[in-house]
This record gives C-alpha cells, structure tokens and sequence, in this order.
C-alpha cells in the first residue's frame, strides 16, 4: 500500500480535527467543506473501496455517520438539513482512496450541487429490465459469499518473491520502530496477556514472552537484493494484539507485527520434512515445515541465523549438515498478522540420517517428510490445503516454484484461488 492521507491522519502524522473515535472507526473534519460542519468518517482499517469493506464494519460506519448527523444538528453548527455522501471510485468523484463517508449540513442556498437531469423518466419496461439485471447480480454475489465461505481461504500474501542468498537480504535495524501504544491499550493488553497464559497453562501448551524483531517493511531492489526494515517488538504483543477483536479494525502499523522464519528442508535423497503443530499455541493440527520467531536477544538482525537456530533447535540438524540455503519469499500471514521470511534449506545428509539426530527441543513431536515430485507436491497442497500453516503453505508453494518452475506455481494459485 502507498502512502494515504487518511492513514497518516489516524498514525498522528498529519493533523486532523477529531470529532469521534471508537476501535472501528474514527470521525474528523475535512479540510474542504461545503459547509462549517462538513465531517468524514472513516473505517480505521485501510480500506481503498467498498467492494473490500467487510458488513460488520460498514454497518458500524453507517450508525456513527447517523449519531454525526444527529450531533451536527445538535450543535451550534448553522444546519437545515444534512447529507450524507460516499463517492466509491475515481468516476464518482473519490480523490482518496480510503473509503470515507461525508456528513455536512446543507443551508438553503448553499453551493453544492449535483448536476444531472431530474427530468429524464424511463419507461416501466426500461427499469424493470434494469432491476432484473441488478437483481441476477445480487443473487450471484449471494452466491459467491456462499461459494467463499465453504472454501478454506488463502490466509497469506506474497509481499516478496526470489531467490536470495545471505548477501543479498539488507536488514535495517531501528529499535524505535516500536509498537504505538497509549495506556488504555497497553492495559488491555496485560489483561488478555494473563488471559491467554491461564489458557495455554491449562492447555498444556508452550506460553512465554520473548523480544522480538517487528516488520516494518520489506522492499525487492532492481539490483536483486531485498531490504527490510524492522523494528521492536514482543511475543507478548503479538498474541494481544492479533486478537480478530484488536487487529479486524486495525492496520499493520497499529499491530505488533513479528517478523518470522520458516524453511522447506530438502534432504540429498530428495525429501523434504514437515511437522504437524503439536502443543503450540497457533495452527495446532495444521502441517507446517520447520520455523519459528526471529528472536532479538538469539539472532542479531540475521534471518539466515535465525532459521539455522530454529533447525538445530527442532531437528538437530546442524550448520555443517547444510548444502546451501536461500531465502525464497516474505509472506505475510493474515490469519495471525505477521511477516515471515520462507527459506529453502539443502542438506546434503539423507533423511535416514536426519532422522537419528537429536533436536534440542520438544516442540516437533514428530518429524514427518514428503518425497517430492512436482505431483506429490502439487497433490499435498491441493489435499491439505486449509489444514496447512498461513505461512508453511506460500514456503511451499515458492519451493515448488523454484524446483519445478513458474507454470507450476501459477497453475497451482490459481487452483487454490
């Protein structure tokens, strides 16, 4: 997403007069008003048009625009009526591509105007024709909601693709790239933090806090290198701040936002290896290949460390057992928000002998592996897909890429989608 006015407004990077704000939404005065008293009020989620606003939240800007309109007419503000107008798309006059909606009060003999000819009146016919028309299309969109909701949804996006070696991922570290807070949230925050850990103790699963790197952002050079920003962050802020009640009305810069490291690892005999999450706190069930956090205290700001740590740490595969080792995307996973950098690992040890090492951990409780063919593998993504992490999945996807080429990839996007 490119730089948006509405959004450096709501990240206090540009001034704004506020009137309103909740968790979903936010009301201000515009700097170009029909009247004293023109507001716009805006979903805090960077939402560009309504074809990509959810129901929940524009049901939510719909009755904050209706208490703003009953407000403005409260107010001191000169008011003989109001309109309420949202302009969606550049042919209906939208100039910032934030979905927001006008509330003004409107003065007998006020300057706004739109321009059409009232007095055009089709025939029955031509409206009920019409009508038909809009109606197939509503119930086909009906249709595909249906269609959507059966289908496990594509949890991840690309942000990068490659094939990139340890010289070619430029870290950029600045530990003031933290997380904006303010005391409300921040108690909030130590309230589900203690939540979860009474829940993960109960569970049985793994819980502690941790410093983490935060992804700022992630940039693919003309020169092949890609770049990465990233800031501070914790696992502690992850885990309440990808709470679905947190982060659906929030952007990525309001997130905690780790950064993460996962690997396909390919064996010299031609498998590659995978964990079914046991005893975790995301994705429990789900496939996954080899991965974790990319941890500030562990690591530096070194992703190609950071996963060789996660290898030897759940399979006891050592630095020297490793062939090469590339990073081959930077995804980020929609389900629980968070980057993760995908790698493609290659040993030049066989799977029997991968298979007597001793990790240094418990979490994979059982290490499994897939032969790979372009047909094993295009058949295990198409079979488990749903049942495989938001992020093991584009790892796997991006190894097939570069293993079996980029027909093989787009064909299987376009299955999956």
């Amino acid at each position: 997403m490119g730089s948006c006015t509405f959004c450096d407004i709501l990240a206090g990077k540009a001034p704004a007069s506020f009137v309103y704000s909740d968790d979903i939404v936010s009301a201000f005065m515009t700097i170009g008003p029909v009247n004293p008293g023109h507001l716009l009020v805006i979903p805090k989620k960077h939402v560009a048009d309504l074809s990509e606003l959810d129901e929940a939240t524009g049901a939510h800007l719909f009755k904050v625009t209706m208490q703003m309109a009953q407000a403005i007419r409260r107010s001191g503000v000169r008011c003989e009526g109001v309109n309420l107008f949202l302009a969606d798309g550049e042919a209906a006059f939208q100039d910032v591509f934030h979905v927001h909606m006008h509330v003004f009060p409107r003065i007998e003999g006020d300057a706004f105007k739109l321009n059409a000819d009232w007095t055009v009146k089709p025939a029955r016919e031509e409206l009920d024709s019409i009508a038909a028309e809009i109606r197939q299309a509503h119930q086909s969109l009906q249709q595909d909601k249906v269609k959507r909701a059966s289908k496990p949804k594509i949890e991840f996006e690309f942000i990068a693709r490659g094939l990139y070696s340890p010289d070619q991922i430029i870290m950029h570290y600045d530990p003031s790239l933290r997380l904006p807070t303010t005391s409300y949230t921040r108690a909030w925050m130590d309230v589900l933090w203690e939540q979860e850990l009474a829940q993960a103790k109960e569970q049985g699963k793994r819980l502690f806090d941790t410093s983490l790197f935060r992804f700022i952002k992630a940039t693919a050079q003309a020169d092949g290198t890609l770049h990465i920003t990233v800031g501070d962050t914790s696992y502690k802020e992850y885990v309440t701040t990808r709470s679905p009640r947190f982060a659906r009305v929030r952007g990525q810069m309001e997130l905690g936002d780790p950064l993460a490291v996962c690997s396909v690892i390919e064996t010299s005999d031609g498998y590659i290896l995978l964990d079914q999450r046991q005893g975790v706190d995301v994705y429990v069930g789900r496939y996954h290949v080899i991965g974790g956090f990319f941890e500030r205290d562990l690591d530096q700001p070194d992703p190609f460390a950071a996963i060789r740590r996660e290898i030897r740490e759940e399979t006891g595969i050592q630095a020297s057992d490793i062939r090469d080792q590339y990073c081959l995307a930077i995804v980020y996973d929609l389900a629980t928000p968070h980057a993760e950098l995908c790698f493609l690992t290659r040993l030049h040890i066989p799977l029997q002998e991968v298979l007597i090492r001793e990790p240094e951990d418990d979490e994979v409780k059982q290490l499994q592996s897939l032969q790979v063919t372009s047909e094993s593998l295009r058949d295990f993504i198409l079979r488990h897909h749903g049942n495989i992490s938001a992020t093991g999945e584009p790892n796997l996807l991006q190894y097939g890429a570069w293993k079996f080429g980029e027909t093989w990839f787009e064909e299987m996007m376009a299955a999956l989608l």
